[in-house]
């Protein structure tokens, strides 16, 4: 049992190459990033003139983020480990 639960906070960080503490930090900063460029993108949905891109270049900032840890890793999967259906995660 109690070795289920560690495997629980350990398993992922680990096949990513991170210790839990790592991988803790770095999705608390890609969340708040995250919450941060929503926020943006809701001021600009009433005051258009205002961050115009910020939403935008969070996104990308982000993504690019994403894709130089994986590569690094040499781990891009087809499919969210997430998704146990197999569909895509982010749909067309």
């Amino acid at each position: 049992m109690l070795r289920s639960i560690a495997s629980a906070f350990v398993d992922h960080p680990a096949s990513v190459d991170e210790s839990y503490a790592e991988h803790a930090g770095f999705a608390a900063s890609f969340g708040t990033t995250l919450i941060v460029a929503g926020l943006a993108a809701m001021v600009h949905a009433a005051l258009p003139f205002l961050c115009r891109d910020t939403a935008g270049n969070a996104v990308l900032r982000l993504n690019r983020l994403i894709a130089a840890r994986r590569a690094a890793a040499h781990t891009v999967p087809a499919v969210s480990r997430d998704r146990q259906d197999g569909r895509d995660p982010i749909p067309a």
